[in-house]
């Protein structure tokens, strides 16, 4: 019982101090961005909210071996904090206009806050053994990752995590195990 409560708490201090981290900072710069709609002002922290059910429905599952129950936070934190990324090496144009549309970014959080808590199998960059046979989804992920970078440079951030959501989804769809 004692090496039980110990775990527990071990994995809550982390789960608290990664929220903390990242899911926080997340949820204030999106909700700084959203500001500027009167009646939502605090929408960007729902993204904090669900990061913060997340981590705590999905620390402790047993099920979570060789993938992710839901979008990982630190996915969804690289998504949204890769958009003012872009916005400084990219100005103009019509990824600025997109990245600064207010429903934009209202819907990038709704549909972020869901992927994470949604009972989605995400593929897990661990690798599974020596072989390539066992390992071709994160091979191909990476690769894919590598040729999104070397073509959209910094604008592939947001584009990788998409990808990752899809691939996913589509890995589900074709088997049972991710």
């Amino acid at each position: 019982m004692r090496s039980l409560r110990r775990d527990w708490m071990d994995g809550l201090s982390c789960e608290v101090g990664n929220w903390i981290t990242f899911e926080e900072k997340t949820g204030i710069f999106s909700s700084w961005e959203i500001n500027k709609v009167q009646y939502l002002p605090f929408i960007g922290l729902l993204l904090s909210l669900a990061a913060a059910y997340r981590l705590a429905r999905f620390n402790i599952d047993k099920r979570q071996t060789n993938y992710f129950i839901g979008l990982p936070t630190p996915a969804m934190s690289l998504f949204v904090l890769s958009l003012p990324l872009i916005l400084l090496y990219n100005p103009g144009g019509a990824i600025e206009a997109l990245i600064l549309n207010r429903y934009f970014l209202i819907a990038v959080t709704i549909i972020l806050s869901l992927l994470m808590n949604v009972e989605l199998k995400m593929f897990s960059l661990k690798l599974k053994s020596s072989t390539l046979r066992d390992n071709w989804a994160q091979l191909t992920f990476v690769l894919v990752a590598i040729l999104l970078i070397f073509l959209f440079k910094i604008v592939a951030l947001p584009l990788i995590i998409l990808f990752y959501i899809l691939f996913s989804f589509f890995l589900q769809l074709g088997s049972k195990e991710v």
